[in-house]
């Protein structure tokens, strides 16, 4: 079941970072590795939080929001950090 729930994760997490808000655009990688890592600590915990991984909707959001528009363009690269 946790592979079936991983493999799920991962699947969302590739059509999410092709549809997220400007896809194109210098973060888009910085962006879907976040995604990744999100997923990949939610499937780590799971035996502690009883959840292997977050809803669709929650990760549609963070695919969705462009980070680096609300940070100063010297902290920019931190961004997805």
């Amino acid at each position: 079941m946790k592979l079936r729930s991983t493999v799920g994760t991962l699947g969302l997490l590739a059509a999410l970072a092709g549809k997220c808000v400007g896809a194109a655009d210098d973060f888009a990688r910085e962006r879907d590795a976040l995604l990744k890592e999100i997923a990949a600590m939610a499937a780590e915990t799971a035996r502690e939080t009883g959840r292997p991984a977050y809803g669709a909707r929650v990760m549609a959001a963070i695919a969705k929001v462009p980070r680096h528009r609300f940070v100063s363009r010297s902290l920019q690269s931190q961004a997805y950090a």
